[in-house]
């Protein structure tokens, strides 16, 4: 698979580097290294560029670099459109001198119009341990549950646990009783019942899987489920919905990438 990799020059973009092995499904394909820059910058780039490049070439990456001139994620998304890839990965919130790219931003209008999955990490997610639990949030759409076609492949390459969420959001469905205590209980219930197919095709495949319901605000609830089950990467798609109960998962994705401790990876719909 081939995997863009955005770059400013601040030692916080260049953290993602660490990721890029982890975030790649298979070992085909290059990784293609990028800087969006101003005219004044060519020659600081391009020796950036040939740093990182060495850094991933003695991993065994095969590296390729390219430098480009405009707005970051405009010329990110233009490249992810003309070219033949498979994932982009980059970090969030990383500044290079007067050269701001307020990644922040940039990182959520990337993830909004990427025509490939995105793996993201903030300050607070950039140092991954080996990857032992990988956190999947299905809502039950058939959207939501593409994340598995990313998750499914990172948890064998890591021999890692699947921890699929399932969350009742109060007031989207009616069958989900109105008391939190008691809705609370009935949780883990309806996760295991909702998500027992993907469950079994899983296992049937080899993975280890376990099932966790929880009751609350979908952003909310994954974030306490990152904690409580000691999560190392989440995958997740956006736009997921099912029927009456919408999670409206470009926002959600969002809001747990600006609080995430760990990674996520975001499956996008191609256009």
């Amino acid at each position: 698979m081939n995997v863009l990799v955005p770059l400013d020059g601040s030692d916080l973009s260049d953290s993602i580097l660490a990721h890029v092995q982890t975030a790649r499904r298979d070992e085909e394909g290059e990784v293609h290294l990028v800087r969006v820059i101003e005219e004044a910058d060519q020659e600081e780039a391009a020796a950036h560029l040939e740093e990182c490049k060495a850094q991933l070439e003695a991993c065994g990456l095969t590296v390729q670099t390219l430098i480009l001139h405009g707005r970051p994620d405009e010329q990110i998304l233009q490249t992810l459109e003309a070219g033949d890839y498979e994932l982009v990965c980059m970090a969030t919130h990383g500044r290079s001198g007067l050269d701001r790219w307020i990644r922040g931003s940039v990182a959520e209008r990337v993830l909004r119009g990427a025509p490939t999955p995105v793996f993201l990490a903030n300050p607070q997610g950039i140092s991954l341990p080996a990857v032992a639990r990988i956190l999947v949030p299905l809502d039950g759409s058939r959207l939501a549950g593409k994340a598995l076609t990313l998750a499914g492949p990172l948890a064998s390459k890591a021999d890692a646990e699947l921890v699929l969420l399932h969350v009742d959001v109060p007031g989207a469905n009616p069958s989900v009783h109105p008391v939190p205590e008691v809705a609370t209980r009935k949780a883990q219930e309806r996760a295991e019942a909702a998500l027992e197919g993907a469950k079994a095709k899983l296992e049937a495949k080899g993975a280890r899987v376990r099932v966790v319901g929880r009751y609350g605000a979908p952003a909310d609830q994954i974030m306490q489920a990152i904690e409580a089950e000691t999560i190392d990467l989440v995958a997740m798609s956006s736009h997921g919905r099912t029927g009456l109960s919408r999670w409206r998962f470009g926002s959600v994705a969002e809001k747990v990438l600006r609080q995430c401790r760990c990674p996520v990876l975001v499956w996008r719909p191609r256009r």
